[in-house]
């Protein structure tokens, strides 16, 4: 994508800009490197808006979300500009969920437990009513990080617990694994080692 990048400059083709910078914008992502992933969801952005492309833009958006929230993004800026996508999400339902869902756990960082447990369940409801089952499903890991940070492991838990279900259910194993792991954490958190160690 990188290699692309330099291609697509040359041609002035903004549409494929968009789209290579968010596969850069993912490739950071998947390995860790949010502040990388931040800066190219950033280009995917601009380069969106450039050619009119709301689709691209919105996947910007929220991965730029995405990466504030993991990444080295001061809380208060990421509150800021996860406030700005949903401003401009202009009626996407998914991205304005997505970024709901990313901006609980921000509010929780601050301590406003209420406010982050009300973005949660609203963008989760979102996901829910256009019928995107996994995404929803990979929010879960938003809602239980606002338990954690209250101090409720018992209840992040048992909203892990149920999650990890459903996937099993559903014979979903991508996100499975990080639900577990998630689980394993705030059963750890708890004392029961021997249980962690096994999920």
């Amino acid at each position: 994508a990188e290699s692309a990048v330099a291609i697509f400059e040359a041609a002035d083709d903004h549409a494929a800009l968009a789209r290579a910078w968010r596969l850069v914008m993912n490739a950071h992502g998947v390995a860790r490197r949010f502040g990388e992933a931040a800066a190219a969801a950033e280009r995917a952005g601009e380069h969106a808006r450039r050619v009119g492309d709301a689709r691209q833009e919105a996947r910007a958006a929220s991965g730029y979300a995405m990466a504030a929230l993991y990444g080295p993004t001061p809380v208060a800026e990421a509150i800021a500009r996860c406030e700005q996508a949903l401003a401009d999400s202009r009626g996407d339902k998914r991205l304005e969920g997505l970024v709901l869902c990313l901006l609980a756990p921000l509010r929780a960082m601050q301590g406003d437990f209420e406010a982050a447990r009300v973005n949660y369940a609203h963008g989760r409801a979102l996901l829910e009513d256009i019928g995107g089952k996994l995404i929803a499903a990979s929010t879960t890991f938003n809602a239980s990080t606002v338990d954690m940070l209250a101090g409720d492991a018992a209840a992040a838990e048992e909203r892990l617990r149920r999650e990890l279900d459903l996937l099993e259910a559903m014979g979903e194993s991508y996100l499975r694994p990080t639900v577990a792991a998630y689980l394993a954490a705030a059963v750890a958190n708890q004392g029961r080692f021997d249980e962690a160690d096994r999920f």
